[in-house]
């Protein structure tokens, strides 16, 4: 299945009371299974995930390097929302 996982990246937290989404996203990256975004943009502090299949993100903690069995993982759930704070430059992986 293409496009598994949504990657949204934003300057600041969105207010998830508000029913529509008041911060909006600098850019949006699309995931397949054993993909690993691009870095995420100079302005990015936060991200929201969502994806249509469970599955694993990986994060990379330095600038540039992309994620490995040394990197911090966190599983997630289908259909659900995630929201990470993120340093820019830095790149996260659906497994």
């Amino acid at each position: 299945m293409a496009d598994e996982c949504k990657v949204f990246e934003m300057r600041a937290p969105r207010n998830r009371e508000a029913p529509i989404r008041p911060v909006p996203f600098l850019a949006k990256q699309l995931l397949d299974s054993a993909e690993t975004s691009a870095a995420f943009n100079k302005s990015t502090q936060m991200i929201t995930v969502v994806s249509s299949l469970a599955g694993v993100l990986t994060f990379t903690t330095v600038a540039g390097v992309d994620p490995d069995g040394s990197s911090m993982s966190f599983p997630i759930n289908a259909n659900q929302e995630y929201d990470f704070d993120v340093k820019p430059g830095t790149k996260v992986r659906f497994d």
